[in-house]
């Protein structure tokens, strides 16, 4: 064995870089080096910089949420679903049968005498996370009008249990009409 370790010690005395080709050989390594080191603080200012930008903006969701009323967060909420205008999950001009449709509510919705248009029917959708009925009506001019009822809940809707008036409040352009009566929440697009 020690007659292999000699022989393969001196081959490797033997090979030498010649002065140029070390030259060479160490400035690879520091271009390298050089570049890999620049790279790694890129990357750290880059994902410093994402997570600054990404906190940011989520204090400002926040702050902007958390400082709108209820009323506020319903009427954007409704202004969104009322411009987007999904489409119907039952077609009904009587209100009985799109009624029944809504057997999964925990709340029976009720007709609104009020209301001018015709109805064409109706679709599940949500207020501020909690389940509801919005029925959708069409009045004379063809302007389409949608009706949203929730069942009242201390979590979701607390700042409506003594403010019983309808309160109308514009979002997205659209004006909406508010109120809570008889355990149900609900909000008239105009």
């Amino acid at each position: 064995m020690s007659a292999l370790k000699n022989k393969l010690k001196k081959e490797f005395e033997n090979k030498k870089l010649s002065g140029e080709q070390l030259q060479n050989l160490q400035r690879m390594q520091k271009t390298s080096l050089g570049k890999s080191v620049k790279n790694i603080w890129k990357r750290y200012a880059i994902a410093l910089s994402i997570v600054f930008v990404m906190t940011i903006a989520g204090f400002m969701t926040i702050n902007q949420t958390g400082s709108a009323t209820v009323v506020e967060k319903i009427a954007h909420q409704v202004a969104t679903q009322h411009v987007k205008l999904k489409p119907l999950d039952i077609s009904s001009d009587k209100f009985i049968e799109v009624q029944s449709y809504f057997e999964k509510l925990d709340f029976r919705p009720v007709r609104l005498e009020q209301i001018q248009g015709a109805l064409i029917g109706g679709r599940y959708c949500s207020l501020l996370g909690e389940p509801a009925a919005q029925f959708r009506y069409i009045d004379k001019s063809g302007n389409e009008q949608t009706l949203y009822q929730a069942e009242y809940t201390a979590v979701q809707f607390n700042e409506l249990a003594n403010n019983t008036a309808p309160e109308t409040i514009y979002a997205k352009g659209v004006p909406i009409t508010i109120w809570m009566d008889k355990g149900i929440v609900f909000a008239l697009t105009q």
